[in-house]
């Protein structure tokens, strides 16, 4: 397809994505996210941020982290569906919190095993020297994150401005000896919401795919640890436990 074809074509689907959207088969929908399968191999979620957007195209593009590609952008300026609308794979299997309690503990920590090789790969990213932020998104903007605010914060040049920001968070108190140290620290690639419920095991290989990634950026190497104590909602039993564990190991 030339230039033209593929000019045409994105011009026809912007102008039947409202249609597409109320009529497709719904994932989740409210009146903050909407979720919907747009063909057998692709979902639509939006409104989303910018941050959602960024991290997806980073983690793709720079690391071997199983995570949904984004297959194009829809940017909707007036109307109803007004917002920044992410179409990405869509990845076949069942949520890890499905499957969790169907397996015996050698399984479950096959599967964190591999998690935490995705954390390890993201641990060896860190933000480019000439982005100005060590906090903030993989573009260097600022960053939303439910345990921190619901308005964005930063983006913050150095660890120690972030850490004043967690002083007075009551959320943050019991791992204070997480974040509050003097010590160096590095920021890396961060999902900053692992947990169950944002994972899919894929269902050709059983490997462990990570979603919603709205809250990823460029976080200071704890904060992964922290959320996915933080994160671990519905709990699921033994799963902070295993993952510490491995975390531990190294």
């Amino acid at each position: 397809m030339g230039a033209l074809g593929s000019s045409l074509k994105a011009l026809i689907e912007d102008l039947l994505f409202p249609i597409r959207l109320h009529l497709s088969p719904r994932i989740a929908w409210s009146a903050k996210r909407k979720i919907v399968r747009f063909s057998p191999s692709t979902l639509v979620k939006g409104p989303c941020r910018e941050q959602d957007l960024e991290a997806m195209l980073y983690v793709t593009q720079h690391s071997s982290v199983p995570a949904p590609r984004v297959i194009r952008v829809y940017r909707r300026e007036k109307g109803r569906d007004d917002g920044l609308w992410i179409c990405m794979e869509f990845i076949r299997g069942e949520s890890l919190v499905a499957s969790w309690t169907k397996e015996d503990e050698h399984v479950r920590r096959k599967w964190v095993l591999k998690i935490m090789e995705s954390v390890r790969v993201m641990r060896a990213l860190s933000p480019p020297e000439d982005l100005g932020v060590v906090v903030g998104s993989t573009e260097g903007g600022g960053v939303i994150d439910g345990i921190l605010s619901e308005d964005e914060v930063g983006p913050f040049a150095t660890v120690a401005a972030f850490r004043e920001l967690l002083q007075s968070n009551p959320n943050l108190e019991q791992y204070r000896d997480l974040w509050d140290s003097d010590k160096e620290m590095y920021c890396v690639l961060t999902h900053a919401d692992l947990a169950p419920r944002n994972i899919i095991l894929r269902s050709n290989d059983g490997e462990p795919v990570i979603i919603d990634w709205e809250f990823a950026g460029w976080w200071p190497e704890y904060w992964e640890r922290i959320k996915w104590h933080f994160a671990d909602f519905p709990e699921t039993t033994g799963w902070v436990e295993m993952m510490d564990a491995l975390d531990d190991e190294g």
